[in-house]
């Protein structure tokens, strides 16, 4: 007699039924809910029960056990330090099954299957390879820094301070465009030193005639009397 062999094997092989498995715990763990078929949430959740009996025990071995399951250390690191000691008090029934509504397509009954207790999940800002994170713009206009000196200088400074402060912003500002008057002088002397470029004639347009029918073969076959 062949008692307590009894496996749902979902249509698939053992290879794919244990990855379907796996796949399923991982989603569990990691968003504390999924939304599955009944009898695939009914095989899954022996597995989830068993994942979490190890992370309350907190031993290497259960660590090592753990990780060749799920083969992510950021997801042991999870199960032993958040999730299993929030079962600390709990003997078992660390899962529940909830019904939801039948599949569309082929009516099958899907279950949501959740932990019974929750943590707060941590959102991380994920960044792609190469790229740095995004950093606002800190480079001001040089009026900007003109008024941003004067607001600093009269909250914390003398007056005369202040004034001090102010002016040399203020000489700076003069002196550059001092500097760029003399320039553009420049430049408009030298346009009108350079000699003016010539003009293009343009060329009369000729009409072409039309061509004759074959260019002239029509002669060729002419016999000559």
């Amino acid at each position: 007699m062949r008692h307590k062999v009894r496996i749902d094997r979902f249509s698939r092989f053992s290879s794919y039924r244990k990855a379907t498995i796996k796949s399923i715990v991982i989603s569990v763990l990691r968003h504390q809910h999924i939304i599955t078929t009944k009898a695939k949430a009914k095989s899954a959740r022996r597995a989830v029960e068993k994942i979490i009996t190890l992370g309350k025990k907190g031993t290497l071995s259960a660590r090592r056990r753990a990780f060749s399951f799920l083969c992510d250390h950021n997801l042991v690191k999870l199960l032993f330090d958040t999730i299993a000691p929030k079962f600390a008090n709990r003997v078992g029934g660390y899962t529940r099954l909830l019904p939801y509504r039948r599949q569309r397509g082929d009516n099958a009954e899907l279950a949501v299957l959740e932990l019974t207790e929750r943590y707060e999940e941590k959102k991380i800002e994920k960044v792609a390879k190469g790229e740095k994170p995004r950093q606002q713009d800190t480079a001001k206009k040089p009026e900007e820094e003109i008024s941003a000196k004067e607001d600093v200088l009269t909250k914390e400074a003398k007056p005369q301070a202040v004034e001090k402060e102010v002016k040399k912003a203020r000489k700076e500002k003069v002196a550059k465009e001092e500097a760029e008057e003399p320039r553009e002088a420049e430049e408009k002397k030298e346009s009108a030193k350079r000699p003016p470029l010539p003009i293009k004639e343009e060329k009369p347009k000729v009409e072409k005639r039309p061509g004759k029918l074959f260019r002239g073969l029509g002669k060729f076959f002419k016999k000559e009397k």
